[in-house]
């Protein structure tokens, strides 16, 4: 399935400029600010990583595990193939920095003068976005079992936009990261979560998609490693009267019992948009795969009544996958890769 949906597009800055032999890089210098630029966001306690990599020795015995999982491109973790369109906030090294990092390890992985040492990248802590206008939580804590399937829990959450307010960007927090593998966040006008809520005797109601309309933008979507973005300038969304703010949870076992109570932070802002926002998503639902195909393709398009801005893309393949490609077919009869 993807999604277009607003975030501007800008070209990523590398962050290596400087030209150094093996022996003359060291850590102090030239690898604490590309790793706590490019990693210690998601590498540093609490986070989603596995380890910490905010000290020289965190860095250092993982010295030739970093050059090899960046080389090949598995870290920092970013999917899109490069060569097509460059994206805000892009996560690939760039190859000055993997022979940087080359380079230290070949050089003995040396730390370096302390003085050359910048100091630790400063995260905030709690709300990201700042204290949010309003905080919504679960009303109690979801059980998620041991093993089994995967769960798909909707829950409503009661939100109230005042008069002449605006909403401009949602911070999601996990109450649980071992067990929360996405969240996203719908608006249903239709009251039909209402109805299957009330059918379900627990909280909330299960269904792998709710009804409604994904929230716009950088509002609809969690995953672990995302930063919280607000809508860009000129955007935000009216709340329509009498909708219902539906988050939807995909959980996971972990091979223990847990449970999760997530809470979402809402910012609003006076500004009314500028400009309108649509979502299109594109989606087969009529999958058949052949028994034995190890190569089948499935497509879905739509063509554009007007001209648009595609500002974002969101790719999300429930299952197995090899690749996902989203391409525009211009007036002129050219195609533009736009993910790959």
């Amino acid at each position: 399935m993807s999604r277009i949906i607003p975030l501007l597009l800008i070209t990523a800055i590398s962050l290596a400029t400087h030209s150094a032999t093996a022996a003359e890089v060291t850590f102090n210098k030239h690898i604490a600010p590309l790793v706590w630029q490019q990693c210690a966001n998601c590498h540093r306690p609490g986070q989603v990583a596995p380890f910490s990599l905010l000290s020289y020795r965190d860095v250092q015995k993982r010295a030739e595990q970093i050059r090899d999982i960046t080389a090949e491109g598995l870290m920092p973790p970013w999917s899109p193939a490069p060569g097509h369109v460059a994206f805000a906030n892009g996560r690939r090294l760039s190859r000055e920095e993997q022979k940087l990092l080359a380079d230290w390890v070949a050089g003995g992985a040396v730390e370096g003068a302390a003085s050359d040492l910048p100091p630790l990248p400063k995260f905030p802590e709690g709300w990201q976005l700042g204290e949010p206008d309003l905080v919504l939580q679960l009303p109690e804590p979801i059980d998620v079992p041991a093993t089994g399937r995967d769960l798909y829990i909707n829950v409503i959450l009661p939100l109230k936009v005042p008069t002449g307010k605006y909403l401009k960007a949602i911070e999601f927090h996990p109450g649980n990261r071992r067990v929360v593998h996405h969240a996203v966040l719908f608006n249903d006008a239709t009251g039909k979560s209402r109805e299957l809520d009330a059918a379900d005797p627990k909280m909330g109601f299960e269904r792998v998609t709710p009804p409604g309309k994904f929230l716009p933008g950088t509002m609809a979507i969690w995953t672990p490693g995302r930063n919280p973005l607000p809508l860009p300038a000129g955007l935000s969304m009216p709340w329509p009267e009498g909708s219902d703010l539906v988050l939807n949870l995909h959980l996971h076992p972990s091979g223990k019992p847990e449970q999760e109570q997530s809470t979402v932070g809402v910012f609003f802002t006076d500004e009314a948009p500028q400009r309108s926002m649509i979502d299109l998503t594109l989606i087969d639902t009529k999958i058949d795969i052949p028994p034995g195909e190890k190569a089948f393709v499935t497509t879905d398009s739509i063509t554009l009544p007007f001209d648009m801005d595609a500002q974002m893309i969101f790719p999300h393949m429930h299952l197995i996958g090899k690749q996902m490609r989203v391409s525009a077919k211009l007036p002129d009869g050219a195609v533009k890769i736009l993910l790959w």
